[in-house]
């Protein structure tokens, strides 16, 4: 009788509280934090030294060696991967993987590179392209001095998507040997100064603009990227530009004739191209390379 009273009047009696078996009332856990598997920069900077040091493991306690540059190649299929693998080798900093840990593990385990050794880095998202030394998504290149390098004359650029002021552009040893890439002639850029661009994509209020030919030229940066011959290494190379680099919201690739990809977005640092590569920039307007 009295339950069916309290019943009606709205009067129930409160849940009992679940209790653990020291009758502390049970507080619920949070939901589960997913942990990443991959190793803290730090751990993997290491690794990374290990793996050059061990490859290098030959050329230990020699007077001189005939390595004029190393190419460290990481396959990065994640952008996890990539942004771990950044922050392992400092990549917004040039050389500074170079200058402050690797030439002290060379040091510390007696390997003596040439005084003006080169080291570069190439982040590659899907396969290793072959190379002297491999572990795991790890790869190691090696430039030799007695390596003969291949004689060029020059170099043709030219638009297989995008449309630039003309059908091809030679860079040569002997004549000019850096080119600006950029859309539009003289684009000012946010700090004020005036750029004057070498291979242009043309605007749309350029009267000679085809709004077909054209339709890619809008993902090119007003200052995007340049290519330059290096004398000493007997070789072109492309070098990103603030305005395509993913930090302007841009993006400036290769593909390789072997279907590799080098992403070109290390502010200061030549990647290497070669005969037949295309040059994708911002991930639209392409260029063909092709080098004789």
């Amino acid at each position: 009788m009295i339950p069916r009273l309290k019943k009606i009047l709205g009067l129930t009696d409160p849940e009992p509280i679940q209790q653990t078996d020291d009758h502390t009332p049970a507080i619920p856990s949070p939901p589960a934090v997913p942990v990443s598997g991959l190793p803290a920069a730090p751990q993997k900077r290491a690794e990374i030294l290990a793996f050059i040091i061990n490859s290098l493991h030959p050329y230990r306690d020699e007077a001189q060696t005939d390595i004029q540059g190393l190419t460290l190649l990481v396959c990065c299929p994640t952008a996890e991967e990539e942004e771990l693998m950044r922050v392992a080798l400092y990549t917004a900093f040039p050389d500074r993987f170079k200058e402050d840990e690797l030439d002290r593990e060379l040091a510390n385990h007696y390997i003596r590179l040439p005084r003006n050794w080169t080291f570069t880095i190439q982040l590659v998202p899907d396969h290793l392209p072959d190379c002297r030394f491999r572990q795991g998504n790890l790869g190691l290149q090696l430039q030799r001095a007695h390596t003969a390098p291949v004689p060029v004359s020059q170099a043709i650029i030219s638009a297989l998507r995008g449309q630039t002021h003309q059908a091809a552009y030679i860079i040569q040893p002997d004549g000019q040997t850096t080119l600006l890439i950029g859309r539009g002639f003289k684009p000012a850029l946010p700090s004020g100064r005036v750029r004057t661009n070498d291979i242009v994509f043309l605007e749309k209020s350029d009267p000679a603009f085809d709004p077909v030919s054209g339709k890619e030229n809008g993902a090119v940066s007003r200052n995007h990227a340049k290519i330059t011959f290096d004398p000493v290494r007997k070789g072109f190379f492309l070098f990103a530009d603030e305005g395509g680099l993913p930090m302007s919201g841009n993006k400036t690739k290769i593909f390789r004739s072997d279907d590799s990809v080098v992403r070109v977005d290390i502010m200061g640092m030549g990647y290497p191209l070669q005969d037949g590569d295309q040059i994708e920039l911002g991930g639209e307007a392409t260029l063909s390379v092709t080098i004789s």
